[in-house]
């Protein structure tokens, strides 16, 4: 994913430009297909080469996505993932006071020096 996308990308917007001037572009325009070529315009209007570099961060997030998932913290006896907002939806303002500590004091359990 980190080594290939980006190398793609380009030839990925070449191809969508070419269908969008493509003959085949015209007559296809019927609801049948209304929403794949609207999303290939948008990824045409999208595009930039500067941002191919961007799509690195983007798996560096689903990374943090992931590890984050697997942090879990107990609350009232319940276990919960640290990324569930429910467990903050607490009317009590010293649960949620406590939540987000626990959240935290489980973030730094992971934290590399």
């Amino acid at each position: 994913m980190m080594e290939i996308q980006p190398k793609i990308q380009p030839y990925a917007d070449l191809l969508n430009r070419k269908l969008v001037e493509s003959s085949c572009y015209k007559g296809a325009r019927s609801r049948k297909f209304f929403t794949y070529l609207r999303n290939v315009k948008k990824s045409i209007d999208l595009f930039r080469e500067a941002n191919i570099p961007c799509s690195r961060i983007e798996c560096g997030s689903a990374a943090i996505g992931m590890i984050s998932v697997k942090m879990t913290v107990e609350v009232n006896g319940q276990e919960y993932t640290c990324n569930r907002p429910q467990i903050f939806r607490d009317p009590d303002r010293k649960i949620r006071e406590e939540v987000y500590r626990k959240i935290n004091e489980r973030r730094l359990q992971d934290k590399k020096y």
